[in-house]
């Protein structure tokens, strides 16, 4: 005997959203397990690579940053995390770093530099292209910033999305 089951349309949408994005997932690492077992290791890593760029979940890096431009001025530019180029730890036993990202533009299309010093519960984001503080605009992109950095082993579990968008702190 089946059961009926009543969805809004709302958890409909997100159920078909979670299953679309794990499926994509799961068929970009498939390749690359089944290229890596076969010992075609740069193609595994292409497809790895190929998953992060072009794969349905590649929103989840675009983010939206303010930056300071002095005089009261500030400039929005929409940028998509590539990878993290360089992690330094101040001090060998805490947890504040300096992590240097790649990032695109993806309006102008040119790859842009964020520096982020990470201290206890405080995050600093800077722009050395355009020489000035940043934020990510609204919590949602602050929240995309902090996943993208937890998905890559720095611990900011402790940092608050809305300390660090510009919509609720401002500079």
């Amino acid at each position: 005997m089946s059961r009926i089951i009543r969805l809004t349309e709302r958890d409909l949408t997100r159920l078909v959203k979670k299953t679309i994005m794990e499926l994509d997932r799961s068929t970009y690492d498939r390749a690359a397990d089944v290229a890596g077992e076969k010992g075609y290791n740069k193609l595994s890593d292409r497809f790895r690579e190929h998953g992060k760029e072009f794969g349905l979940n590649q929103g989840k890096t675009e983010i939206l940053m303010v930056a300071d431009m002095g005089g009261g001025n500030t400039g929005t530019y929409r940028i998509r995390i590539t990878n993290i180029k360089d992690v330094s730890h101040y001090d060998i036993d805490s947890d504040d770093v300096e992590i240097t990202l790649k990032t695109e533009d993806m309006v102008v299309g040119e790859e842009k530099t964020i520096m982020i010093n990470k201290r206890s519960d405080k995050l600093k984001i800077y722009m050395p292209g355009i020489q000035s503080m940043a934020l990510p605009k609204t919590r949602k992109d602050a929240n995309k910033l902090l996943n993208y950095l937890g998905d890559n082993d720095i611990d900011v579990s402790n940092i608050d999305p809305r300390a660090i968008s510009y919509e609720d702190s401002n500079f």
